[in-house]
């Protein structure tokens, strides 16, 4: 059966500097070996954003110095820390570069076709999709035919009832607008991914099943009394794995530590 290496924020940094006291360089390369140890013959490695922690050049060509050691094609969309120009500096141009953003469809074998959805707005504090990112997403499920899909993103596509990442998350306007293009290919769909929130969670979104995925970097636990999260001290990072098997996607999420 298909399987796609899921990775997301790895929020690489320049060299020596560090995010919350974590290494992403040390980080990224223990995933990469994980992977290459247990999940060498994944069919796909998709990245779903926030690659970059200030979008800088240089920390894309860390990033992609890291990615070109797996021996699978490798799918990157962006997050809301990454910037178009540094990253398209060093990974190139995506399907939808000619629209002004990173989307991108890879298609596996006959039965499934994976989606990467660019959220990444011109407001860092909130993702976004415009009507020409939204029209890219409803012709590609379009294109699909026979395959189902998995519709891979950086922000959540809906509300998951923290205030503090709901305030970060999609704008309200393209929230609407993509549960609205989700409702109506809901049967094409049988699975959406989402990172951002550092942790995960499951839920659905127009009948679709939806789960988020820790960061390779460092999970957080959700602090509902405080409407917040917090970092998990000791948390080594996480990345998932999708099998796409007859009866539909199932997801791991592999500790890297």
């Amino acid at each position: 059966m298909p399987k796609i290496v899921w990775l997301t924020d790895i929020h690489m940094t320049l060299p020596d500097e560090t995010v919350n006291g974590r290494d992403p360089a040390a980080a990224l390369t223990r995933c990469i070996d994980h992977i290459l140890r247990h999940h060498a013959d994944a069919d796909l490695a998709a990245v779903t954003g926030d690659l970059a922690d200030t979008g800088a050049a240089e920390e894309y060509a860390r990033v992609r110095a890291e990615l070109d050691r797996l021996p699978m094609p490798v799918a990157v969309t962006l997050g809301n820390h990454d910037r178009t120009d540094g990253h398209r500096a060093v990974f190139g141009e995506a399907e939808g570069a000619a629209l002004g953003h990173a989307s991108l469809s890879v298609d596996l074998g006959e039965r499934w076709r994976c989606l990467l959805l660019d959220t990444n707005g011109t407001d860092a504090s909130q993702g976004d999709l415009a009507i020409d990112r939204l029209d890219w997403l409803a012709a590609e499920l379009d294109a699909a035919r026979q395959r189902r899909c998995v519709l891979l993103l950086h922000h959540p596509p809906a509300r998951i009832g923290l205030p503090a990442f709901d305030a970060i998350g999609l704008r309200e306007g393209a929230r609407l607008g993509l549960a609205a293009v989700l409702g109506r290919h809901r049967e094409r769909l049988a699975l959406i991914g989402f990172g951002h929130c550092h942790m995960s969670i499951a839920g659905a979104v127009a009948g679709i099943p939806m789960v988020g995925m820790g960061s390779v970097l460092y999970r957080v636990r959700p602090d509902f009394e405080g409407n917040g999260f917090d970092p998990v001290p000791w948390d080594p990072g996480v990345y998932g794995v999708i099998l796409l098997g007859p009866a539909g996607p199932v997801v791991h999420t592999v500790a890297t530590g």
